[in-house]
């Protein structure tokens, strides 16, 4: 329905909406400290940002080929933003002005995932591979290669060493990052032959 909803977890009870064009809702996402909401709208092209305890909107970032997914660094100043057709962009939350672009990968990014430590960003993409990009450059570092089809997820641990990332080969796989280069830890298949997650 275009609606934005936050949900108190322990009683059910809707704490806040918020009110779209219409369409598809994606990329929902939390500042780290909880004051924040961002999410996509792909028919608007836009991406919105609120304050949760006012319900006003802080900024909106347009215009943004389908967004997909939304990521805010873990000072919640800036927010990475991954899109149908040109990669990902990271904009400042309060001005909505673009900081640096992420481009490079075939058929944009499905996925954006800021680490934990605001050293890294993740951009996982359709042309099967996965960029670690310096968050304070915009360069790229790494590149991980080895899954066989669309990457469409990926996420950090805690400690920002590890990323575990999902595709639609079938299989799942953690790597190792670090500021010398990367490693394959583990791969997990769902399937044997494959076929999604």
């Amino acid at each position: 329905d275009g609606a934005v909803r936050v949900w108190d977890p322990a009683t059910g009870e809707e704490l806040r909406s918020f009110e779209g064009t219409g369409g598809p809702v994606w990329g929902v996402s939390f500042s780290p400290d909880g004051s924040l909401l961002a999410a996509a709208f792909w028919e608007n092209e836009a991406v919105t940002i609120w304050d949760l305890a006012t319900g006003r909107r802080v900024s909106e970032i347009t215009p943004l080929a389908a967004s997909f997914t939304t990521s805010f660094s873990p000072d919640g100043r800036r927010l990475a933003i991954s899109t149908f057709d040109s990669g990902a962009v990271v904009v400042d939350v309060r001005s909505g002005g673009v900081i640096s672009t992420l481009e490079g990968q075939g058929f944009g990014v499905r996925d954006v995932d800021w680490s934990p430590d605001g050293r890294w960003i993740a951009t996982s993409s359709p042309d099967s591979t996965v960029r670690i990009w310096g968050a304070q450059t915009g360069r790229t570092r790494f590149t991980l290669f080895g899954h066989k089809s669309e990457v469409v997820a990926a996420d950090w641990s805690s400690d920002s060493r590890r990323l575990v990332t999902g595709s639609n080969d079938g299989t799942a796989k953690v790597w190792e990052i670090n500021k010398n280069g990367t490693r394959e830890l583990l791969s997990i298949s769902a399937q044997e032959r494959g076929g999604g997650l």
